[in-house]
């Protein structure tokens, strides 16, 4: 089931692959001397976006206990245009301000950047289209993300969540989408979409899963494998790697809404992309992930292994209620894993379940 220790095992000797794969080619890469590292930030080709860098294991510990992770295209989109995206800009200049005068709180920061009657960011909230037991679930998801940003921070709540009655029509979103700041998808992270006229995503052995309650019995061979194999085997002097690299079948997986569905292109072709999106879904990360990054995300934070309904909204409310503290996404996806670490063990696999792609010090004070 989707609870075993051997799920757990299997993910430290993926971890060991990608370890010795890096250090094999960049030896100095994942020295920690002195223990002063915080966090760890990968930059790969888009292609290896969708690698469970989070996994990382020396041999002895799943690097992610001691720093954050988080993995980023090489290079940037701001690194590629001559535009400097505006919470870029005020988190540089946080840092430059903390190096002349020392670490500013959480609160100076949102006064420097949010002048009086400024609203704060906003997150919306979206859901998937079933069931009343599926409108329930995704009820108490918003809940619980409504509930955790509203905690004060040094007396600020540093952003609001937005949701209404009725499910937004995607022509709302792509319409209204550079409103906010950021988006969060609900929908059944156990399961891939039923019953929608586009492609789904293709696993290979992890296709067909049985599902028993809540409990899902996993069956076949991971397709990372295959990706890992090419990071193992090739040679990191060349420029260019090989265009005809082995991948996992990942074909076009959206949003499903309530009137039809969104996919993160649509939202790039009007400019309606977000800064943050936290897609909590169907293997989100490895089939969302760089897709939302090329069309204009900073970060992505989702799935990349079967979660349970609870232990899903648990995940997604210790998440955003480090956020709301100040913390960047990179430190608040770690804080969230060692909550999920702590309540559940560290034999369960939930606290490695969830990956993040982009801007790791994306917070929501710059937004």
């Amino acid at each position: 089931g989707i609870d075993s220790p051997l799920i757990v095992r299997f993910m430290a000797e993926q971890g060991q692959r990608l370890f010795r794969a890096i250090q094999g080619h960049v030896p100095d890469s994942m020295s920690f001397h002195g223990q002063g590292a915080i966090g760890l930030h990968l930059r790969v080709q888009s292609k290896d976006l969708s690698l469970p860098w989070n996994f990382l294991h020396d041999g002895l510990h799943f690097l992610m206990e001691r720093v954050a992770i988080c993995a980023a295209p090489w290079p940037l989109e701001w690194d590629r245009t001559s535009t400097v995206l505006p919470w870029v800009a005020r988190c540089s200049e946080t840092r430059l301000t903390d190096d002349a005068l020392g670490p500013a709180s959480v609160s100076d920061v949102v006064q420097r950047f949010r002048p009086d009657n400024c609203a704060a960011p906003e997150v919306l909230f979206l859901s998937c289209s079933g069931n009343a037991a599926v409108r329930s679930y995704a009820g108490q998801e918003r809940d619980s993300v409504d509930q955790a940003l509203a905690t004060s921070c040094d007396g600020n709540q540093l952003a609001t969540l937005h949701s209404g009655t009725m499910s937004p029509t995607p022509a709302d979103i792509v319409r209204r989408g550079s409103y906010f700041q950021a988006f969060h998808y609900s929908a059944s992270t156990q399961r891939a979409p039923e019953n929608i006229s586009n492609p789904k995503i293709d696993l290979g052995g992890w296709s067909d899963i049985p599902e028993v309650g809540q409990q899902l019995e996993v069956v076949g061979v991971d397709p990372v494998d295959a990706l890992i194999d090419e990071i193992e085997s090739m040679d990191w002097a060349q420029p260019h790697l090989s265009s005809e690299s082995i991948t996992a079948t990942l074909s076009e997986p959206v949003w499903q809404l309530e009137d039809g569905h969104l996919r993160p292109e649509d939202l790039a072709e009007c400019g309606a992309t977000p800064a943050f999106v936290f897609s909590n879904s169907f293997l989100s990360l490895p089939s969302l992930g760089s897709r939302f990054l090329d069309s204009g995300a900073s970060a992505f934070l989702g799935t990349q292994a079967l979660v349970s309904v609870a232990d899903a909204r648990a995940f997604t409310s210790d998440f955003y209620n480090a956020m709301s503290q100040g913390l960047n996404t990179a430190a608040a996806q770690r804080q969230a894993a060692l909550n999920a670490m702590e309540r559940r063990g560290a034999d369960h696999p939930l606290w490695l379940s969830y990956g993040l792609v982009g801007a790791g010090e994306l917070a929501l004070q710059y937004l």
